[in-house]
């Protein structure tokens, strides 16, 4: 198991740009984002209202993710307004990759709970709110370090309970998920895994299409195709790159690769 989820996060991180830092005392009106959002509330109590979802209260320094686009609007209970900085998100790895689909529509979480890193959050209030001259750069990598560490903060309290996580818990698609990782590179198909770990074919596929929410082969793709990405990153021609991942030819390869990201490997790179 400890294997597979070294597989499984390898590459796994986030991408922040900060947007507001300050007190928040107005009552706005709702603001669409077309990326995720993370609001780190430092001080004062507030009522988060989310499109067709029940309100927020917010009565404690807290974490407030959004990993997915939303429609949503703070409201201070008081004139105090509350402390907070807020920043657009985005996953490092595929919007389909079954770790980021294991996220509910919010993640709260009290900063209390997050003792090991006060330091760091401390380090992250103090940059966002001051007057540096570079506080964004600073304030940016540190609050994606921050939702690296909620990540495993939820993971470790079992609060994903979909997707990846949940599939990582069935000892036969850990050890599926094992192989693909593993192996992506060679000839991989539902015969062969099933035997490997010694279920029928159709169970197998029902699994893994179930726990995963995609299908063996969407999954295997899309798990070369993200290894194709580094691959390309490192100026390797589109040839050597379809034979290093698994592709029977570079034909395959670019047909899959366009599916996958909307570009040729050429446009893409």
């Amino acid at each position: 198991m400890h294997d597979a989820y070294d597989h499984i996060f390898e590459g796994f991180s986030f991408s922040t740009e900060l947007v507001f830092a300050g007190r928040h005392c107005d009552i706005e009106a709702f603001e669409a984002f077309s990326t995720g959002v993370v609001h780190f509330v430092k001080e004062g109590q507030a009522d988060l209202e989310i499109q067709g979802m029940d309100t927020i209260k917010v009565c404690k320094p807290s974490l407030i993710f959004f990993p997915r686009p939303n429609l949503m609007r703070f409201l201070p209970v008081d004139k105090d307004g509350v402390i907070l900085v807020c920043a657009h998100t985005s996953f490092n790895i595929s919007h389909n990759h079954p770790l980021v689909v294991s996220f509910p529509e919010v993640v709260v979480i009290e900063l209390d709970q997050f003792e090991p890193i006060k330091d760091m959050l401390e380090a992250f209030f103090n940059e966002a709110l001051s007057g540096n001259a570079y506080k964004k750069q600073a304030a940016d990598k540190i609050s994606a370090l921050i939702l690296v560490y909620m990540t495993r903060y939820l993971i470790e309290n079992k609060l994903l309970h979909t997707g990846l996580i949940s599939a990582l818990s069935n000892k036969k698609i850990a050890e599926a998920l094992e192989i693909i990782h593993s192996q992506f590179n060679q000839k991989l198909t539902l015969d062969s895994v099933s035997k490997e770990i010694g279920i029928s074919r159709s169970q197998f596929a029902a699994l893994f299409s179930k726990l995963l929410g995609q299908t063996f082969l969407g999954y295997l793709t899309s798990h070369r195709i993200r290894n194709a990405q580094k691959l390309l990153l490192a100026d390797k021609s589109v040839k050597v790159v379809a034979s290093q991942v698994g592709f029977s030819s570079s034909s395959a390869f670019i047909r899959k690769f366009k599916e996958e990201t909307g570009l040729s490997p050429g446009r893409w790179r």
